[in-house]
């Protein structure tokens, strides 16, 4: 009797909800997708990258209703845009798809049997994409999406599992920024000469660069100098667009600047202020956080149709703290004018920063003021390690646990090898 029973109430559920009885699982072959490229022509020259996955489906009773099962990979980007009014601005959030693409999967007779089912899908990704990014004011989110249709019931078109996948970016294998190092040099206020050196301009989150400071004292200057401190720091500009009352951007940017100490160290006035000063250091930069991005996908307007598009730089700022012994130090609001040549040692300074939209961003900055000085740099923040193995190549699935029962009708021979590797349509 009970058994009759419970029978009868499974019967009467999987007649309302015929699909609540099919679990799914999507499993990619890696966590993250890497695309290579830091500057537009690297992206444009780069490979395409492939999001290769399985999607697992188990149908737990017999003969569920189901004509279609889809595999969608959605990428969508947020913008805050200020938009002036009468008086004052609003802040308004512009979203839009990157990309959508869908794989689709058709029973044939409208049914699937109880069983284990591993379909293999293949998406290949433009490496031009923006790198996913989450932060106040601009968003950069991927997702699969399975959706299962059957005309059967009233859930035609029902969304049963999504998948995030995180799109980060690292530098191309022949990258020109591999070797691309910056360092100046110069005298601070005529008497001390010295350089500033950064190991690479391209370094990715919770990475390190290293900062490496020289001084070269002459002894034979009445001017004695010593340094007092060193601090480094990473300012990152988030830049809106500004929109017109008709919606059309003005060339115009807010910029919400943040700033974060990355090491700072202070040293024993009493030593000898005629000795070369030397310290090379390993800054460690942030991981992943709300007020840090990693990101490089900054184009020129004229470079793409959306004009709304946030843009993201980001400087690295060494300060040198200097005191003077043997004479009054200089007060803080004297201000020297530089004469000192900036040595670059390589000539990607401008064009690496194509992206920038402050032209004061594109090129490394000395600044003196006072008894310090700071060293301001252009760098590249990106998300994925520079060093990073090519994706996987595609193998067909196998189940330790069940015995997988294959769409045969997706592909004309029913095999998912190498050669031929399902493509997404």
């Amino acid at each position: 009797m009970i058994k009759t029973l419970t029978k009868a109430l499974w019967a009467l559920h999987d007649f309302i909800h015929p699909l609540g009885s099919i679990k799914l699982q999507l499993i990619t072959s890696n966590e993250s997708v890497v695309l290579k490229g830091i500057s537009p022509a690297e992206r444009m020259a780069a490979s395409p990258v492939y999001l290769r996955g399985v999607l697992r489906v188990v149908i737990k009773r017999s003969k569920v209703p189901l004509d279609a099962i889809n595999v969608q990979f959605i990428g969508e980007c947020m913008n805050s845009v200020f938009q002036k009014q009468q008086g004052y601005r609003v802040l308004n959030k512009v979203k839009r798809h990157v990309i959508d693409e869908t794989y689709r999967y058709t029973t044939g007779n409208g049914f699937l049997n109880k069983g284990v089912y591993l379909i293999p899908f293949q998406f290949i990704i433009d490496p031009t994409l923006p790198e996913s990014a989450i932060s106040p004011y601009f968003q950069r989110l991927y997702r699969l999406n399975v959706s299962l249709e059957t005309k059967r019931t009233t859930h035609h078109h029902t969304i049963r599992h999504l998948k995030i996948v995180n799109i980060e970016r690292s530098l191309a294998d022949d990258s020109v920024y591999y070797n691309d190092n910056l360092c100046t040099s110069g005298t601070w206020h005529g008497i001390l000469p010295h350089t500033i050196s950064l190991s690479s301009r391209v370094c990715h989150l919770g990475g390190n660069i290293g900062v490496n400071i020289e001084t070269f004292p002459d002894p034979t200057n009445n001017f004695a100098v010593v340094v007092k401190y060193l601090k480094v720091c990473l300012l990152q500009k988030t830049r809106c667009p500004e929109l017109d009352k008709s919606g059309c951007p003005t060339g115009s940017f807010i910029t919400f600047p943040t700033k974060k100490v990355l090491k700072y160290q202070q040293f024993d006035e009493g030593v000898d202020p005629y000795e070369p000063f030397k310290m090379n250091w390993d800054v460690e930069l942030p991981s992943s956080s709300d007020s840090m991005q990693g990101y490089t996908s900054n184009l020129e307007p004229e470079e793409t149709l959306h004009q709304d598009s946030v843009k993201v730089t980001h400087t690295l700022i060494v300060t040198v703290g200097l005191h003077s012994l043997m004479q009054p130090a200089l007060s803080a609001d004297t201000t020297v004018e530089l004469e000192d040549e900036l040595n670059v040692s390589t000539s990607t300074i401008e064009s690496a920063s194509s992206g920038n939209s402050n032209t004061s961003d594109k090129f490394v900055k000395l600044e003196e003021k006072g008894c310090e000085m700071s060293f301001r740099a252009p760098i590249f923040v990106v998300t994925g390690k520079t060093s990073i193995e090519s994706p996987p190549l595609y193998t067909e699935t196998s189940s330790d646990c069940y015995l997988p029962k294959s769409f045969t009708w997706l592909c004309s021979n029913g095999q998912f090898e190498v050669e031929h590797a399902p493509l997404y349509g």
